[in-house]
């Protein structure tokens, strides 16, 4: 990461955190301690997120036996993205990720420098989350134009890491869990906001949920995997079987 924002390690001699990846940072394995949960409040009243993120401690050796989640991580992809294209994410995004996926971009939070926030707050409807999860299905295709490299989509689907919280397999922003008796890589919004992919059943399940008025005691989270174990996808066996060709 030193190498990729510089400006940002100026005054920086720690070696572990010199020592940080674009790996690290994509698996949530810097070992830095998180802007998420706890810290999230403070980070984003700071005057500079990514400071703010580089600033936390070590809290633990990097890589993949350590995963500490953060949305500074996923803000500091973003700066390196505006770095390394010349462009803001969002124009980014527009030009080469939605524009041919027909999503519009549309208003979309910033930090304090202007870098728009890497790691939440962009709005999306549940189609356009299915053309996304549809995207990674198709190995990247879309329309049958290579919209991100097929190696990549491999790559996100990995399993560098497991969460200390609630055991999941992690990636490079995609999670993975069994559901139902099928792997399932899933992308995973604050909430209960959820893209499904179950590769084997050529499957892509979209959930949403509200941020407000929860009952109390009852986590809506478990219900939603519920769901999908024991409706969605014993249902779906019935109509047509799993293919072992898209099993990956």
């Amino acid at each position: 990461l030193a190498e990729l924002l510089p400006e940002a390690f100026e005054g920086i001699d720690d070696p572990d955190k010199l020592r940080v990846t674009l790996h690290d940072l994509l698996s949530m394995t810097t070992g830095l301690e998180g802007t998420s949960f706890g810290n999230y409040g403070a980070w984003v009243a700071s005057d500079d997120w990514i400071e703010f993120a580089l600033e936390r401690p070590v809290v633990c050796e990097r890589g993949g036996g350590c995963m500490t989640y953060s949305t500074g991580n996923s803000h500091l992809a973003s700066a390196i993205l505006t770095r390394a294209t010349g462009m803001s994410t969002r124009v980014y995004f527009r030009e080469v990720l939605f524009g041919p996926l027909g999503i519009t971009a549309r208003a979309w939070d910033r930090g304090p420098d202007g870098i728009y926030l890497g790691g939440n707050n962009m709005s999306l409807t549940p189609r356009e989350l299915r053309r996304f999860g549809q995207l990674y299905l198709d190995g990247g295709v879309w329309e049958g134009r290579q919209i991100v490299p097929t190696p990549w989509v491999g790559q996100s689907w990995g399993q560098y890491t497991t969460s200390p919280w609630n055991g999941h397999e992690y990636g490079y922003f995609w999670w993975t869990r069994e559901f139902g008796g099928e792997t399932v890589r899933f992308a995973w919004g604050y909430g209960g906001q959820f893209i499904f992919v179950v590769p084997r059943m050529e499957l892509v399940v979209v959930v949403t949920s509200r941020l407000w008025n929860r009952p109390s005691g009852i986590d809506h989270n478990d219900r939603i995997y519920d769901f999908l174990s024991d409706v969605v996808i014993p249902e779906m066996r019935t109509w047509a079987p799993p293919s072992p060709a898209r099993a990956r």
